[in-house]
Formats: structure tokens, C-alpha cells, sequence
């Protein structure tokens, strides 16, 4: 940033006011979709592992019933 300033002289410091802003928007906007991706990511891996839970409860019930 004070590179621009420094060898542009005042149109590079107008331009990186100019640019600053849109730049900050796309970033945060970038920043909010990994962090709903992670979000949804989670949900994911959370419904995985209750699955598995509930299909291996599920194969332990009929063994069970087998066994008796």
C-alpha cells in the first residue's frame, strides 16, 4: 500500500482509494462463502457419523435378536 503512494505519486494513492473498498468487498464476500461452505461442510460430516451410528445400532438390534 505505501508502495503505490510512494513511486505513483497522488494518482496511485487516488486510485488505491478508489480500489480499496471494492477490494475489502470482495474479499469479505470470498471470506463468507468458505465460512458457510465450512458451515455446511460440518452439517455434513455430523449426519455421516449419525448415520453410521443409527445403521450400526441398527445391525447390533437384529444380531441381538438373532443370537436369542
Amino acid at each position: 500500500m505505501a508502495i503505490v503512494g510512494q513511486y505513483q505519486g497522488l494518482d496511485g494513492a487516488a486510485f488505491l482509494a478508489l480500489v480499496s473498498p471494492i477490494w475489502n468487498v470482495i474479499y469479505s464476500l470470498g471470506l463468507l462463502m468458505v465460512l458457510v461452505d465450512l458451515f455446511y461442510f460440518l452439517l455434513y460430516v455430523e449426519n455421516q457419523k449419525a448415520t453410521r451410528i443409527a445403521q450400526m445400532n441398527t445391525f447390533q438390534l437384529r444380531l441381538s435378536v438373532l443370537r436369542y
